[in-house]
Order: structure tokens, then sequence, then C-alpha cells
């Protein structure tokens, strides 16, 4: 009995057995969003609730886990690309596309090595949207912010025009708009069904390019600060 036990503590405390939680959790957040049940989890796992304890303390620092494990590389990406931009630009603000390829570069083709973790996190942020939880706002927001702010710094320095309601809109947009259209981006999805085929979905050199054109262009149109004011003043008038 003794030896039986010895051997289930080895199995609890394994690394391999914290890698099969690390990635079923992945698994299910990007399915069902934040609010997972670790039973399901250990379960596809084949692990147990122990296990979890043992080397993630609790649900919430397993969710931490899976996070920091995919947003770690994402946001190294993402910062080497924004550098390399600015190292091009000089003393000038980084283009429009260049910001734009540096946000989705890490989604689409993924850092080395984990060239998938950018599709896990983009579909993890997309549910916490559908099936917003307290604490999945919050880690997402943890994992997130700092990237987020050097992004809009970018932009504003490379649309000083826009005014700060717009900088934030176009971000916001910039960002449904990519978790929306990436979330689809698989053979058989709603997509690649309605192009028939005439756009490969599988071809992620091709989703970089048509992504950058489009967000760019939407990022850099024109201010429409004034229309708002001429909104204005023709309700002033009434």
């Amino acid at each position: 009995m003794s030896a039986q036990i010895s051997r289930s503590r080895e199995t609890v405390r394994s690394p391999e057995t914290r890698e099969r939680i690390l990635r079923a959790t992945e698994d299910f957040l990007a399915q069902y969003g934040l609010d997972v049940s670790i039973r399901a989890v250990t379960d596809e796992a084949g692990a147990n609730v122990a296990a979890v304890n043992y080397h993630f303390g609790s649900k919430e620092g397993l969710l931490r886990a899976v996070l920091e494990d995919l947003a770690e590389p994402l946001n190294e990406a993402r910062t080497e690309a924004l550098d390399r931009a600015q190292a091009r630009a000089g003393d000038g603000p980084i283009p429009v596309e260049d910001i734009v390829e540096a946000l989705l570069h890490p989604y689409i083709i993924g850092p080395k090595g984990r060239e998938n973790a950018g599709m896990i996190f983009l579909r993890i942020a997309l549910m916490n949207r559908v099936r917003p939880t307290e604490l999945g706002r919050a880690l997402i927001r943890e994992y997130l912010e700092p990237a987020a702010q050097r992004l809009l710094q970018a932009m504003r320095e490379a649309m000083p025009y826009l005014a700060e309601d717009e900088v934030q809109w176009r971000y916001h947009f910039t960002i449904s708009t990519m978790l929306a259209a990436l979330a689809d981006m698989e053979v058989g999805g709603r997509f690649h069904t309605l192009s028939k085929g005439v756009c490969d979905v599988t071809d992620k050199e091709e989703i970089m390019r048509q992504m950058v054109r489009f967000l760019s262009a939407g990022l850099r149109a024109p201010s429409g600060s004034g229309d708002r004011a001429d909104m204005r003043k023709v309700e002033e008038l009434r």
C-alpha cells in the first residue's frame, strides 16, 4: 500500500502531470472561457484535484499560470517587433502598418517555439468577452495592459491629428476586428465556406497582408471630430 501511495504522490508532483494540466486547461479555456471546471480539466489531463493544488495552489493559480505561459512569449514578440519598427523609424513615429503588424504577428504567426500560443490566447480573450467573469477581466487586463498601452502610444504618435477619444475607439475596433476575424480563420469555418475556398484560411502570410492593409486604412482615416462639432452646432440651433 505504501508503495502505491508513493507512486501516486510521484505522479501528482511530476512535471509531466503539470504540463498535461496546463495544456488541458488551455483547451478548455479556448472553448468555454475562464469559468472552467477544474474537475473537467483534471479528467481530461488524467490527473486529480490534488495535482492542481500541488502545482498551482488554486484554480486562480492555475488560470494565472496558463495565461502567463501564453502571454509572456506573445508580449515579448510584440515588444521586439515594436522595437525593430522604432529602430527603422529612427526619431520619427512608427508607421501605422508596422504598428498593426506588431499587433497581429504574434497571434497569426506566433512566437518561435510557441506558434500556436497566439491563437489559443486569442480564443480565450474572445471567450472572455462572450462569457465574462470578474476574474477573467482582471487576468486579461493584467497580462495585456502593458502591451496595449505601448500600442496606444505608438498610435498617438503616428496619428497626431486624432483626438484621444478617437485613438481609443480605433484601438478598440482594431482589437475587436482581429479577435472576431481570426477566431473564424479555419477550414470549415463560416468565412471559409462563404468564400467557397477562394480565400486560403491556412495561408498565414496572406492573412497578415490582408488584415494589415484593411486595419491600417481604418486607423488612418480622417478625424471625425469636425463632424461631431458640426452635429453639436445643429443640435444647439434646434
